[in-house]
């Protein structure tokens, strides 16, 4: 996605004037009057007429506490401790050749605990993005991986070959084969969560909850996360007066936005 979305985005964002610090972790908020004015970082204070939040919960929990935080603040803050997280493996094997059948980006294994899905990785990029990869590139995405984080590399990897190659017999042999596990990586969403999960406004003092975390009807997704930041940018929108976004709900189409193609129409695949 780094290689797909960054670059034309940043072009974007220059072009209108946005500057983009990567590197600068925010170490808190800088409150004035009553209301948050900026954000502290270890380079020093940035002052801003309004802050976002799009942190992870534990950050988001953190930076709306403290002495001079609101009781809505740290109402939310609690709110979202109670969320908590789940745990998240991505699986990245490199194959001798093509694993799924040509023209197939992604096949779905039922009845699989573990290896649910399987990406064809290399069929997405472009020849340029291909060099220097060292094989065919499948990759399994295991959400809620909460019950497998004991699991060590060479189980995760008899696991994914049983299945693959209960699926695909001829599937080229694996020459490297990689786990990355991320304990912290998505929203718990357990029964009775959502009344957990905030709006833009809750936490007051002028900051805009953005997070995937919010009350948004989907799950830690980028679907979830996109719904999730429209709903920050319309509220700021909202606020300085802009009458289009004054009760925008997220299941709204956003103002002058193209309407997507639909399925099989020319663009759909670029889209």
């Amino acid at each position: 996605l780094s290689d797909s979305i960054s670059p034309a985005l940043r072009r974007t964002l220059a072009r209108t004037g946005v500057e983009v610090r990567t590197s600068l972790p925010v170490t808190g908020l800088f409150r004035e009057e009553g209301r948050v004015a900026g954000v502290m970082t270890r380079e020093g204070l940035l002052t801003a007429s309004s802050v976002v939040l799009c942190t992870p919960i534990a950050a988001t929990a953190r930076l709306l506490t403290g002495a001079e935080a609101s009781v809505a603040s740290h109402e939310v803050a609690a709110r979202l401790a109670r969320l908590g997280n789940t745990a998240l493996i991505g699986i990245h094997a490199f194959h001798e050749g093509p694993v799924l059948p040509s023209g197939i980006p992604f096949v779905t294994c039922c009845d699989e605990p573990l290896i649910q899905m399987l990406f064809d990785r290399t069929g997405e990029l472009d020849e340029q993005n291909r060099e220097g990869l060292p094989g065919h590139w499948i990759s399994v995405a295991v959400s809620y991986a909460d019950p497998y984080l004991d699991w060590d590399d060479e189980l995760m990897r008899t696991e994914y070959e049983r299945v693959v190659y209960a699926a695909f017999p001829d599937a080229p042999t694996i020459t490297e084969f990689h786990v990355i596990r991320v304990k912290r990586a998505t929203t718990a969403l357990t029964v009775g969560s959502q009344r957990l999960r905030p709006d833009p406004s809750d936490a007051g003092e002028g900051v805009i909850l953005g997070g995937d975390w919010l009350d948004i009807d989907w799950p830690s997704t980028m679907e979830g996360a996109t719904r999730a930041g429209l709903s920050a940018a319309a509220t700021i929108l909202g606020h300085r007066g802009d009458s289009l976004m004054r009760g925008w709900q997220h299941d709204d189409d956003w103002p002058d936005w193209p309407e997507p193609p639909r399925r099989g129409a020319e663009g759909w695949r670029e889209w």
